[in-house]
């Protein structure tokens, strides 16, 4: 735009949340262009919600007015009018009132959103942006001003006399408080009572302060009643007795909001209070709270395969699933969130991205510390399942930089897992290795052809054992009950599907359990098996595959094909792997939907990393660019840089024998030719996109990374 407008009118009349989705495009305005004068025409409750928002004069509409009301409008309205009006109502009743109001520029909805003669009130339209929420769509009312909204900064204006009284309703004993709004003025997104009691009696039981919120309406009375009568612990009735200037104060000292789509619920993320939302009538991707999505209870899809007959995926973009027993697909059984946002565990929380490709903006509850807010990045090992760098283990002087590295990055811990041996392919592939042995010296000629001797290893077909070799130590029970003294705050769970006799143990110890999917049916395996969160591990990812539910190799794809997949099928957090290397990597994947990313390669060159010579120097080379996925070295797929092993036995080998078995027959060549500064026999795992492994520290790769999360704090790293 050429020039600054002197003055732009909204017209948003309702209801409670949307106009509290408006507040970020005015901050945004009002950033840009301080000295543009800001109107607002309003329906009264969303004045009263929002009444000494600075720098912006209102004018309220009663819809009950009608055309005289609309009148009345257009004579309280400046004389000269405006020079834009900003149209972001499309229902009949905004669309004939925005002919009121008089301005030039007068931009309203693309034709996707349209309705209601909407295209006959405007001569512009905002970008035809599918697929994102409903506050990004109202930010988008300034793209064609040729502003951006790349910060979402609420402020809502509520005074100390409204703190004062929400700080009176109970005192500050510790104690974490759960907040139950239970009505939605569309009435077929309300949960049931009975519903509410035992999830309200289970937070009790665990410790947390129950307060029961809502407005005036007999439905919000009778609903609370009901609550009341069902619940067998005691809680706060605050219903009814709060002004909408008091509602944020109350839903700010709250730590977790209970409630079905709703005004109350959009409040509560504004002001900076979690939200555990309740949907099935309506899309939470959408309409859901906008810095948080991931703690919802989601049941959109279930709804639509249910009542319309096919997956959400498949329907329109903001299509509303209102049937009278909707609500039912929500159960008791989604109290599991309530502990996931616990305060005794740390979660992946943080901004939401943009669906449109762009970086997330940046999120600003002012009300609020903004650690609540900060986008959590995991950086872990790519696609290493073992928690091991790449490299040699056990080699003298390597543990401290191991450790340094996993102090550096990320502070994860993990361990590895052994599949069933296979003694007659392990006997196979040391036969197929006798001849390589001849190149590298007799030693590992002698130590092969012992492994194919009946009477000296007993590798014969049905032994199912293996002797020698530094392998991948089995996690098995008894592991796990000797990790109990040092359990890690998460666990990244191994390579085959995990029974519930190991994951037992490690929730009593308080873990967050994190695995990968490499398809869409491996993800929803594990979510019905109650991980906290998803590894989303693409076809680029260095080192072993995460793969379990097949060894079909043609079902594997890339990560930015895999992520949207499992973002879609899945309601708990998913961590995107494999070929991110940089900023820009980052920043695609949070805009389809990952919750975090797990990054390796991109660190193997960092002097806390414990990557070995050959290692660093071949990821240095030009022959980086040529990876591969093998099973020679360890007997599973992984990826790494093509060498000569790899080419003279598979890549992908028939008989290579089960992992982790194959590194043992391995060994003795590698020793040999590392001894003569030959990486032939060394696997060198590394992903495909090695352009980010730089030999920098490890904290300045975690900062640069982080850029892709946009503007916003430094990430917290878990």
């Amino acid at each position: 735009m050429s020039a600054i407008p002197q003055s732009i009118c909204l017209l948003r009349l309702s209801a409670l949340g949307d106009v509290t989705h408006v507040v970020p495009l005015v901050r945004t305005l009002q950033r840009h262009w301080p000295q543009t004068r800001l109107h607002w025409v309003i329906d009264k409750a969303g004045h009263k919600l929002l009444d000494g928002l600075e720098g912006v004069t209102f004018h309220t509409y009663d819809k009950r007015s009608g055309l005289a009301g609309m009148r009345a409008l257009r004579r309280e309205l400046p004389a000269e009018g405006f020079d834009v009006l900003l149209q972001m109502q499309v229902a009949l009743r905004a669309n004939v009132l925005s002919a009121f109001i008089p301005a030039r520029r007068r931009i309203g909805y693309d034709r996707a959103r349209s309705k209601d003669l909407h295209g006959l009130f405007i001569n512009e339209r905002i970008p035809d942006r599918p697929g994102i929420h409903v506050l990004d769509a109202m930010g988008s009312f300034c793209e064609p001003l040729g502003l951006k909204q790349d910060q979402v900064i609420w402020d809502l204006p509520y005074p100390q006399e409204a703190r004062d009284w929400a700080a009176a309703q109970w005192p500050r004993d510790g104690a974490p408080v759960l907040m139950i709004s239970p009505c939605s003025s569309h009435v077929r997104r309300n949960w049931h009572a009975d519903r509410y009691a035992a999830l309200a009696d289970h937070a009790a039981g665990q410790g947390w302060r129950v307060v029961l919120c809502g407005g005036r309406s007999d439905l919000e009375r009778s609903t609370t009643d009901a609550i009341l009568a069902a619940m067998r612990a005691p809680a706060l009735d605050l219903v009814g007795k709060d002004t909408l200037k008091q509602l944020p104060a109350l839903l700010e000292r709250a730590d977790l909001l209970v409630t079905p789509d709703s005004g109350p619920m959009h409040i509560a993320n504004a002001v900076g209070t979690r939200v555990l939302g309740l949907h099935a009538a309506s899309n939470p991707r959408r309409s859901g709270p906008y810095s948080d999505v991931r703690y919802c209870v989601d049941r959109y899809d279930d709804a639509a395969r249910k009542y319309l007959g096919k997956p959400a995926d498949a329907l329109k973009w903001g299509t509303k699933i209102e049937f009278d027993d909707v609500m039912d697909l929500v159960t008791v059984e989604d109290h599991r969130r309530v502990r996931a946002l616990s305060g005794r565990h740390r979660t992946l929380s943080g901004s939401r991205a943009h669906n449109s490709g762009s970086a997330a903006p940046e999120i600003r509850h002012v009300a609020r510390h903004a650690a609540r807010n900060r986008t959590a990045a995991v950086a872990g090992a790519d696609g290493r399942r073992a928690g091991q760098p790449a490299g040699r283990r056990g080699e003298p002087g390597r543990r401290p930089r191991r450790a340094a590295l996993r102090d550096a990055v990320s502070r994860c811990h993990s361990r590895g897992s052994c599949g069933p041996p296979r003694a007659d392919r392990n006997a196979v592939q040391s036969q197929l290795l006798l001849p390589c042995a001849a190149a590298t010296g007799s030693g590992a000629r002698s130590h092969l052809a012992a492994q194919t001797h009946p009477r000296l290893c007993p590798l014969r077909a049905g032994s199912g054992c293996l002797s020698g070799g530094r392998g991948t130590a089995a996690f098995r029970c008894r592991s796990a009950g000797a990790g109990a003294r040092t359990a890690p705050a998460r666990d990244q769970l191994p390579l085959h599907p995990p029974n519930e006799a190991l994951l037992a143990p490690l929730r009593e110890w308080g873990c967050k359990l994190l695995s990968s999917a490499t398809t869409v049916e491996e993800a929803r395996w594990l979510e019905a098996r109650g991980v906290d969160a998803i590894i989303a591990q693409g076809l680029e990812a260095g080192g072993h595959r995460g793969l379990f539910l097949t060894e079909d190799l043609t079902t594997q794809s890339g990560i930015f094909t895999l992520l949207p997949q499992i973002v879609a099928a899945v309601r708990c957090p998913v961590i995107a792997t494999g070929g991110i290397a940089d900023a820009a990597g980052v920043a695609a994947a949070m805009a389809l939907g990952a919750a975090g990313v797990q990054i390796g390669t991109a660190f193997l060159l960092c002097p806390e990393a414990d990557t070995g010579p050959l290692h660093r120097a071949a990821l240095q080379s030009p022959a980086a660019t040529h990876t591969a996925l093998t099973n020679v070295f360890t007997g599973r797929p992984a990826r790494g840089i093509l060498n000569h092993a790899m080419r003279t036995l598979g890549p992908m080998a028939d008989d290579a024998p089960a992992f982790p078995l194959a590194s043992a027959a391995m060994a003795p060549l590698r020793q040999a030719a590392e001894a003569r500064g030959s990486d032939d026999y060394s696997p060198l795992w590394a992903g495909q996109n090695v352009s980010g492994a730089r030999s920098v520290p490890a904290a300045q790769r975690v900062w640069d990374l982080a850029r892709g999360f946009g503007p916003q704090e430094p990430p917290c790293l878990v």
